[in-house]
């Protein structure tokens, strides 16, 4: 057992350190552009790029999303720090597959990003504010580059699990056919 561990605990697959690296250049992106709404955002609150459609407006967020702030900061901050170990060890060691990978990295991203901004600030700053002409909200929740690649994860896994099933219907439907 204990020779299982040490060979797992050395092992990896051979893209885990770029799929990791691509959740840094994403962290490091969503950091800048956080530390760039501080700095100019901050003290305007907010400034119009394409009318009233989209704008950069000045947040800061204890919730979490949709700005909901059903839990205390401090469990959203456990949650992101658990959620980022065990991302990194996933993506480290598990090959998953290029969507698979792709948004988990996107994932482990958001959690860092988010994450350090509630450890260092104890609110997620957010700054993209869009209007996406629905009849519900009067406006849709202001969000950041954290929060992007983790609904850009999402999309990437219900959309690749559809796709998978269908695939795994349309090989069983042919597999039939050939009896």
């Amino acid at each position: 057992m204990v020779k299982w561990i040490e060979q797992w605990r050395l092992s990896s697959h051979r893209y885990g350190k770029y799929w990791l690296l691509f959740a840094l250049i994403w962290f490091l992106f969503d950091q800048a552009t956080k530390q760039l709404a501080i700095y100019y955002l901050k003290p305007i609150g907010s400034i119009s790029i394409v009318g009233d459609f989209l704008r950069l407006t000045y947040a800061e967020n204890t919730g979490m999303a949709f700005s909901i702030s059903i839990l205390p900061s401090w469990f959203l901050l456990i949650t992101a720090i658990i959620t980022s170990v065990l991302l990194t060890l996933w993506i480290w060691k598990i090959d998953s597959g290029f969507i698979y990978n792709l948004a988990f990295s996107l994932v482990l991203a958001g959690a860092l990003g988010n994450g350090i901004d509630r450890l260092l600030y104890g609110y997620v700053i957010d700054f993209i504010d869009v209007d996406f002409f629905d009849f519900i909200l009067l406006r849709w929740p202001i969000f950041n580059l954290a929060d992007s690649g983790v609904t850009i994860a999402i999309i990437l896994i219900i959309i690749s699990t559809f796709f998978q099933k269908n695939r795994l219907q349309v090989n069983s439907t042919q597999s039939s056919d050939l009896s």
